[in-house]
């Protein structure tokens, strides 16, 4: 539906549904009376809103005109009740009710029931449920968005000739893997097949951090996706994942980041540059508000000026062509399929990734990311958003050159400028970096409201009616993540949470929850378990995954060296360092860590150190079994060199000569 006219006496009312329609890819004409929409009314409109009135009492002279319209299309009544016009739409005056003030789902209900089939609508979890087949027509990346908005548990898995990739997720996260290969080889790591846990303590055996791991991983994960060939399958598998493992990006960032390492701005203003005449189709989704949706201040902007953007130039120009943040949001909202590309000569024969210019050569280790498709393949083709009656759409212009310095006009200048950065930074700040608390004795209501009454007072919104346009705007969005990070605080546990977080910051140590310590301490039960029942690789996979929960927890640090060292992933010396290395008031935990680093020196031909060691295990823990075996079994060896030195036949001898060529008394 191309062609939509709304019809409202109440131009609040008009205006605020004509807007959502905007969004959402449609031309529309918005007028107070049928008279003056009469000219947009002779086009031929697919659907007509038109305002029922106080009472229903419009609904009658409205009708008169409306159905003396030569190929007239869909008549849908809007206002507040449904009641008052149940009686005209039981006469068949009329096709439909919205009510008003709009609200997204209904309004994408209603359209829905009105477009005819949409079987690619990339909104919802029956949606996602149904996903199985190429990935030309489902996109993982895509498809990983869509998870993140419902909150999906379940499996992306992706097929090709190298076997299954799989990531798991739960509620909407990333919480696992399952990899033939692929992960691992881009990573570097000398392991094939195995789960998330195991290619996390691959990496840490590889001298990553846990953290550096975790972040790696999600990068390579986001790589895959992007980097998926069309013709490989994609389907989602409703199963629950085995022992969750929370990578630490959600997947608009982890999106955004890979998006941005494999295709820079200065590739893009090339590449999509050449393509400023391209239409645009925005494709909100329904499924989530947006908030939800985790775009960043550049992007949420562009999705905003998109409804009234034509092209690709017009959206660039509204957004800030000078800026490489618009460039990078555009190529993420074309990755995402919010946005979607059409090329001006509206060639509709569907063409896919196939042939597009994928710039550099990428990475070694790393798979090229691809291009946004020019128009996705959906089932139904894509609405141009026509441009407003009284701008035209601007001139194809030459892209900016890749390098230089950026123009001196434009959005970058002014009083704009400072709140730009302002936004860009609490909008990846935790709530309490928000408000710049740096003391546990800080996270009190009374503080809290002492500060949150300080931004108020610079950002409220009713301070910046006078402003230009961008400063009310950019305002705003600053106001509004200062109350949504104030309302974060108003639980107990919360703010609970958050003063373990300061101290845990100011004496420079990580942050464990009291859930990953749990699961922690799970996972070492099971490791444990599993290294006393010599099954070494279950043992490494259990030890490294509680590593990462708890990085602070000494036990599982100290029995994930030895089993490492046990399945010969760490050469005895190395292992002995990592083990001396770790640090504990416990003495059964030093002695223990004692008696293993004497082991493993003593299986690396270093029996002198070994034996300090050992004797360091007694004089923490006398009754240490192990090491009194190791000092025995050396004392007695030694015992029987003595013995064997006495008996040996020469003692004797020597004895007999011993006295030969002494003077007597001498």
């Amino acid at each position: 539906m191309g062609h939509v006219v709304v019809v409202d006496a109440d131009s609040r009312s008009g205006r605020a549904l004509a807007d959502l329609l905007l969004k959402l890819g449609h031309r529309v004409d918005v007028a107070e009376s049928v008279s003056g929409a009469r000219a947009a009314l002779v086009a031929r409109p697919e659907l007509i809103f038109v305002g029922a009135g106080p009472g229903g009492d419009l609904i009658d002279s409205t009708w008169d005109v409306l159905r003396t319209l030569p190929g007239r299309g869909k008549v849908i009544w809007t206002g507040p009740l449904r009641e008052l016009v149940e009686p005209a739409l039981d006469a068949a005056i009329g096709d439909d009710f919205l009510v008003i003030p709009p609200r997204l789902p209904a309004l994408n209900a209603l359209l829905a029931r009105h477009r005819g089939a949409a079987t690619d609508r990339w909104a919802g979890a029956d949606f996602l449920a149904e996903i199985d087949g190429p990935a030309h027509r489902f996109a993982p990346a895509r498809v990983a968005f869509l998870a993140h908005r419902v909150g999906a548990s379940g499996w992306l898995v992706i097929s090709g000739p190298g076997g299954e990739e799989a990531v798991a997720f739960g509620a909407g996260r990333v919480v696992g893997a399952r990899s033939a290969g692929a992960l691992a080889a881009a990573l570097g790591l000398g392991v094939g097949a195995g789960e998330l846990s195991a290619l996390v303590g691959a990496a840490i055996n590889a001298g990553r951090s846990p953290d550096e791991a975790m972040i790696e991983i999600a990068l390579a994960i986001g790589d895959l996706w992007l980097g998926c060939p069309t013709e490989a399958q994609v389907v989602w598998r409703a199963e629950a994942p085995p022992r969750p493992l929370g990578l630490p990006l959600p997947v608009p960032r982890l999106v955004a980041r890979c998006l941005e390492r494999a295709r820079p701005a200065a590739l893009l203003r090339g590449e999509l540059g050449a393509r400023r005449d391209d239409h645009l189709r925005l494709s909100l989704p329904d499924d989530a508000e947006e908030g939800a949706w985790g775009l960043s201040p550049a992007a949420l902007r562009l999705v905003r000026a998109a409804g009234r953007a034509p092209t690709i130039g017009a959206l660039l120009e509204a957004g800030g062509a000078d800026r490489d943040d618009v460039w990078l949001a555009l190529d993420w909202l074309l990755h995402l399929g919010l946005l979607q590309a059409e090329a001006a000569s509206g060639d509709a024969s569907g063409i896919s990734v196939e042939g597009v210019d994928l710039g550099p050569a990428p990475s070694p280790g790393r798979p090229p990311v691809v291009a946004p498709p020019v128009r996705t393949p959906v089932s139904t083709p894509p609405i141009r958003v026509a441009a407003p009656p009284a701008a035209a759409a601007p001139a194809a212009a030459p892209p900016p050159a890749p390098r230089g310095p950026a123009p001196a006009a434009g959005p970058a200048a002014g009083p704009a400028e400072p709140l730009r950065a302002l936004l860009s930074k609490l909008t990846s700040a935790t709530p309490w970096d928000v408000f710049e608390l740096n003391a546990p004795a800080d996270v009190n209501i009374d503080e809290l409201d002492k500060r949150f009454r300080a931004a108020s007072s610079a950002h409220h919104p009713d301070r910046h009616g006078g402003s230009p346009a961008e400063v009310a705007q950019l305002s705003t969005e600053i106001f509004a993540l200062y109350q949504s990070a104030r309302a974060a605080f108003d639980s107990e546990d919360f703010r609970k949470e958050v003063r373990e977080r300061l101290l845990c910051r100011a004496e420079g140590r990580p942050y464990v929850s009291d859930a990953d310590r749990k699961a922690a301490r799970l996972h070492f039960k099971k490791g444990e378990a599993a290294l006393r029942a010599r099954r070494l690789a279950e043992a490494v996979e259990e030890l490294a995954a509680g590593a990462v929960r708890d990085p602070l927890d000494w036990e599982i640090a100290v029995q994930l060296i030895i089993a490492e060292w046990r399945a010969e992933k760490v050469a005895p010396l190395v292992a002995a360092e990592r083990l001396l290395a770790v640090k504990t008031d416990r003495k059964s935990i030093n002695a223990d860590i004692q008696y293993h680093a004497g082991e493993m020196l003593l299986s690396a031909g270093k029996e002198d150190e070994a034996y300090k060691r050992f004797h360091a295990c007694l004089e923490k823990d006398p009754e240490h079994v192990g090491a009194q075996r190791r000092v025995r079994l050396r004392q007695t060896r030694e015992e029987k060199v003595v013995e064997a030195k006495s008996a040996s036949p020469l003692s004797g001898i020597k004895g007999l000569f011993s006295g030969w060529g002494k003077k007597p008394g001498g």
